[in-house]
């Protein structure tokens, strides 16, 4: 017997997230009942194969409470309602998705929202506006208006009780407390109030809606892990944070601003976030009028073609003001204006393994303080460029403390073995040499370079221990501006790879330079915004790896180094 022919079949589709498609019944349902234009991204793509659906009704709802009731409280548009049109950005890209969007159950489909817009666009005046209407939809709300300083919070709350006051139908309803920084609504037990800064204030708060403003100035990283459970209690809360670009790429606004870069691009489907940028292209001129219509969803409303020329040409030849007109009006996240290195080339590297390192091999090694963050930087080289990998200390008894004053996820960072936390409240240079002698023992260091400030007898003992070769290095002009060029050009062309550890990210991001009359620059401890010693330790390494080998070793003695 023959056996019958079976019939080709199709291969599966490749889908990386097959939860991620809406059937053709659901699509078809989106249809007939007029919402099928609100699926707009990948995350909505995702809520409507999980069952989630798009309520007209409330959105528009929404949309017209905000023209009818609010008003602007500045400038030439004092008094004057909102405009918000169904094809407006702050509906399409924000009332609608965050009051639109329903769970299969009927709640909040997204529970928190990240934008991220220049100024100029009425950040605080939408920010003050959503707090209103969350007072106003929610019974027995809670809403919080948290910022880093009390002037800043102040301001949102401001121009929500402006827009009480200035509208008599608000005014019967909601009751403004100016001296205690709160807005009542008796009938359904609301209340809107400015929440203290500090994480104790935050605790214990049954929060129905934070409004978080200006989150790039944020480093107080306890209240805000704090703030993420204020509403867990709440079955429809709303994290709403607002923002313009920032500078550090460690903060947690720069975590945020990532994430909303994978939303975007589909690698994160998380249906119950929210997120929209308004920025211009990251390589795109900044004199480029067409870029600021781009990032500015309010060009030609609340500020004119003719101011944004005039700024234009203000800027030119001024790099620290041309620096601020990219962060604050087109929205690119930049540190260009007043630190050495450039974060973000710096996280464009390539990335290097450990079992990928070869080359020709040096160290370099900063000790700082016993009490404080010390680095030794293995670096090699071969005929493509630098490689670098990096090992950082801290004393394990002072991490808390680093972590209040630093305002970074120390703890993160050692737990993920980007920093090695030594036993104690001081530097453990034993631990510190045994590194060294490891990476002598597999790479054959050629030298060592080393601060001679604090690492001058630790250099002593690996020199009579191991036979390592050691160099001080005095961190002054003559020694450290060929390696610190040397390592801005790498970073420029892209001739260097590290393992992106995000330790030295945030010290790449600290450095700031001091020049001579020759236009020669180092990096300089005392004018930096933070630590910075894995960066020193790496042009360290460098200044060994680039210095003549006729070159005479330099004394231990500080009065011969000055």
């Amino acid at each position: 017997m023959i056996a019958p022919k079976k019939k080709p079949t199709k291969p599966a589709p490749r889908v990386k997230f097959a939860s991620a498609i809406p059937t053709s019944r659901q699509l078809r349902k989106a249809r007939s009942e007029g919402w099928y234009n609100w699926i707009r991204t990948p995350q909505d793509e995702a809520a409507l194969a999980q069952g989630c659906w798009f309520d007209r009704e409330r959105a528009e709802d929404v949309r017209q409470y905000f023209c009818q009731r609010f008003s602007h409280g500045k400038d030439r548009f004092y008094n004057l309602p909102f405009t918000v049109g169904e094809d407006d950005w702050l509906y399409l890209d924000i009332l609608g998705p965050i009051y639109g969007w329903r769970t299969p159950d009927g709640y909040r489909r997204c529970r928190s929202c990240y934008v991220e817009v220049p100024k100029k666009n009425g950040k605080t005046q939408v920010a003050a506006g959503i707090s209103l209407v969350e007072l106003r939809y929610v019974t027995g709300s809670r809403v919080y208006i948290v910022a880093t300083s009390k002037g800043q919070a102040n301001e949102c709350f401001e121009e929500a009780a402006g827009m009480v006051d200035r509208r008599s139908w608000l005014k019967r309803f909601y009751k403004v407390r100016a001296s205690t920084g709160r807005i009542l609504y008796p009938a359904e037990n609301s209340m809107i109030s400015v929440l203290p800064k500090n994480a104790a204030g935050s605790e214990g708060k049954n929060a129905s809606a934070l409004i978080l403003d200006e989150l790039h100035a944020w480093t107080d990283r306890a209240l805000f892990d704090s703030l993420l459970f204020a509403g867990a209690a709440r079955a429809n809360p709303l994290l709403f944070m607002i923002t313009t670009a920032g500078k550090d790429l460690s903060s947690l606004c720069y975590s945020e601003h990532e994430r909303a870069e994978r939303q975007k691009k589909g690698l994160d489907l998380t249906i119950d976030h929210h997120s929209v940028i308004y920025a211009a292209d990251r390589g795109a001129k900044w004199d480029d009028i067409s870029q600021w219509k781009k990032a500015n969803p309010n060009f030609g409303v609340t500020m004119t073609e003719r101011s944004i020329k005039s700024d234009i040409e203000n800027a030119r030849g001024r790099p620290a003001r041309i620096a601020a007109l990219k962060r604050y009006r087109l929205n690119i996240w930049t540190n260009e204006s007043d630190t050495l290195f450039d974060q973000n080339k710096w996280k464009a590297l390539g990335k290097v393994n450990f079992e990928e390192l070869a080359g020709e091999a040096y160290g370099g090694l900063d000790m700082a303080r016993i009490r404080d963050f010390a680095a030794f930087v293995l670096l090699l080289r071969d005929q493509t460029g630098w490689q670098m990998w990096p090992r950082l200390y801290v004393p394990a008894e002072k991490v808390i403390e680093k972590e209040e004053v630093d305002k970074i996820p120390l703890s993160v960072w050692i737990d993920k073995g980007w920093v090695v936390a030594t036993p104690g409240g001081e530097i453990d240079a034993g631990m510190i040499a045994k590194d060294i002698a490891a990476a002598h023992k597999r790479f054959s260091l050629i030298e060592l370079g080393y601060d001679p400030y604090m690492a001058g007898q630790m250099a002593k003992d690996l020199r009579a221990t191991h036979g390592i070769t050691c160099t001080a290095v005095p961190q002054t002009m003559p020694y450290m501006a060929v390696p610190t060029a040397e390592l801005m050009n790498s970073i420029e062309h892209g001739t260097i790879r590290h393992n992106h550890n995000p330790c030295l990210t945030w010290m790449i991001g600290n450095v700031v330079g001091i020049s001579d009359n020759n236009d020669n620059v180092r990096p300089t401890k005392k004018r930096s915004r933070g630590r910075i010693d894995g960066v020193v330790a790496t042009i360290i390494a460098m200044q060994r790896a680039l210095a003549p080998d006729q070159e005479p070793a330099v004394s231990d003695e500080p009065g011969f180094w000055v």
